[in-house]
């Protein structure tokens, strides 16, 4: 990984660190909101900047289950129906294994396929895993990681802040940095840190 980001093979991490504390809430869509909110306001970052060279960002929320991700995916959409409403936010659900349920196999293939394209709705993806799918979208810059992350499956977080590396430009383009922003929880922001040792590479921070 290091060596991929200090040859600009892909997007540059950078971690989001704020003073934020989950809420005492049975309700993913109250606990999370801090974060879920700071993700938002980068996006919209993003999203100014990536207009001038016709690109649009990618929002990726990866929560703990199936209930967990329709109430996040509810929230966007009710709290930011510009930008989150119906179609612009996907939710993508996974079951136990890790597989894409069968219901949701053929969407996501097809999202996975077009999400980049600049006639595709979709501006937030929320899913429950979706690591053993096949997974080459471009856009996505900033991850909110929300699972309780745990030492046995620490492989997890590391493929989470992976689904936003890949590079949007092939070729580099002068006027922009290509940057992945990373917030989470604790548990997730500790496995950063634990990679950032492991890689001997700080990430830059905001």
């Amino acid at each position: 990984l290091k060596q991929a980001i200090l040859d600009r093979i892909v997007k540059r991490p950078v971690k989001g660190i704020a003073q934020l504390e989950e809420a005492k809430s049975d309700i993913a869509s109250v606990r999370y909101s801090g974060f879920l909110a700071a993700g938002v306001e980068r996006w919209k970052e993003y999203n100014e900047q990536l207009t001038n060279i016709k690109r649009k960002p990618i929002l990726f929320v990866m929560m703990s289950n199936t209930v967990e991700a329709d109430d996040i995916g509810d929230w966007l959409r009710t709290k930011y129906p510009s930008v989150f409403g119906g179609s612009k936010t996907l939710i993508i659900h996974t079951d136990k294994s890790g597989e894409v349920s069968k219901k949701d196999l053929d969407i996501a293939r097809k999202v996975a396929r077009e999400v980049d394209h600049e006639k595709s709705p979709v501006n937030a993806i929320v899913s429950v895993l979706m690591l053993r799918e096949g997974w080459d979208v471009q856009n996505v810059t900033v991850v909110v990681g929300l699972r309780p992350y745990t030492a046995k499956a620490n492989i997890l977080p590391e493929q989470t802040i992976g689904r936003g590396l890949r590079l949007m430009f092939r070729n580099q383009v002068d006027s922009y940095t290509e940057r992945v922003d990373i917030i989470g929880n604790r548990a997730f922001m500790e496995f950063v840190e634990d990679l950032e040792k492991l890689e001997n590479l700080k990430f830059d921070s905001f």
